[in-house]
């Protein structure tokens, strides 16, 4: 698993979790982007999947706990909102949520693994790692 991590997130246990990016490709039909190209679009996908491990089973982690569902619809128009603020002005063209029941393990790290291939050919692999942490008693 050497795929770049674009962020760490943290969450109590259970919690749903929204991961997202902004995904640029060579052969991306989007607008440009700065100096970074051109944005994968929706039309662009020409398949993707997710797959999550849990990193805190040792050897086992290699081997994935689930394979959230996942469409090209997570492909999106490029968005500024209150999820994406706080990274930069410019805005987000990914964005997938993973149901909590993923995340049921307190004190556990995840990796999140996206792969997506381009109708053009491209293959694109990025991850986040996302802890989910145990819930204060009350």
């Amino acid at each position: 698993m050497n795929e770049p991590i674009l962020y760490h997130s943290e969450a109590p246990v259970g919690n749903d979790q929204a991961f997202q990016a902004r995904l640029i490709s060579a052969d991306g039909s989007g607008a440009i982007v700065g100096g970074e190209g051109n944005l994968v679009a929706p039309a662009d996908v020409q398949s993707i999947s997710c797959t999550v491990y849990d990193l805190q089973l040792g050897n086992a982690a290699s081997t994935p706990i689930a394979t959230p569902s996942i469409t090209s619809s997570a492909i999106t128009l490029l968005a500024n909102d209150g999820l994406w603020r706080s990274f930069d002005p410019i805005g987000r063209n990914f964005l997938h949520q993973i149901s909590g029941t993923v995340f049921a393990k307190a004190d556990h790290t995840f990796r999140v693994v996206y792969k997506l291939t381009t109708t053009g050919g491209t293959n694109i692999v990025f991850a986040f790692e996302h802890y989910a942490h145990g819930v204060a008693p009350r």
